[in-house]
């Protein structure tokens, strides 16, 4: 979009474990619906990536749920919303 490498300032060698599949290790610590999110945006399967859109009223769903605002049947609605939304078109 912006005409530029988007992998201009990674070394050589992340850019191989990137591409060969591997990704990082997830703290124990990162609740579970963060790591489902990570993992759904690492898949290699172009048509099973969520959308901007998506991946954005997930995580603000879950934000608020972990801010108080939103219940966790409140928050799984909300994120679910954003699964039905198409991304915009410029």
């Amino acid at each position: 979009m912006c005409r530029t490498n988007a992998y201009a300032n990674c070394a050589i060698p992340v850019l191989f474990s990137v591409f060969s599949g591997r990704r990082p290790n997830v703290p124990a610590d990162i609740p579970p619906e963060y790591c489902a999110q990570l993992k759904d945006c690492w898949t290699d399967e172009p048509k099973r990536l969520p959308t901007f859109v998506a991946a954005h009223a997930r995580l603000s769903a879950q934000l608020a749920m972990l801010q108080g605002q939103l219940t966790p049947k409140q928050a799984t609605r909300l994120a679910r919303l954003g699964n039905r939304c198409s991304p915009c078109t410029a």
